[in-house]
């Protein structure tokens, strides 16, 4: 971080900071869902009522995954952080090798094991 960035940080006051950060996480945001929204009218509209139901049953089912995996992520970033900026890299690195070792054989488990029977609960003929 560079010294203006830390005089900004001790000096700004804490309104400002917030808007300085918020606003780029709520742009992020609203272009996440404007893309959701014009995936919905391109597969309504050429593909079929039935494809945008399903888009629809599935979704939330989506979110959630993501909205897990992102507190999962923000979680050991943070702890990676403050393992690192305290000086101990072997302890970052192994809760670095912990978290892949663990997270991603889970995602990949929770894709394989959990989307097929939910696809099969609402009527998909054929889920792989």
């Amino acid at each position: 971080m560079s010294s203006q960035a830390r005089a900004d940080l001790n000096q700004l006051p804490v309104k400002t900071q917030f808007w300085r950060y918020v606003l780029p996480s709520v742009a992020g945001m609203l272009v996440v869902s404007l893309d959701v929204l014009i995936d919905g009218i391109f597969v309504g509209r050429y593909v079929g009522a039935h494809a945008l139901a399903a888009i629809n049953l599935v979704y939330p089912i989506v979110m959630l995954q993501i909205g897990l995996g992102t507190m999962v992520s923000m979680g050991a970033a943070t702890r990676i952080s403050i393992l690192q900026g305290a000086g101990q890299t072997a302890a970052a690195r192994a809760n670095l090798g912990q978290y892949a070792d663990y997270y991603c054989p889970a995602g990949y488990c929770s894709t394989r094991y959990w989307y097929q029977p939910v696809g099969a609960d609402t009527g998909a003929t054929e889920c792989r």
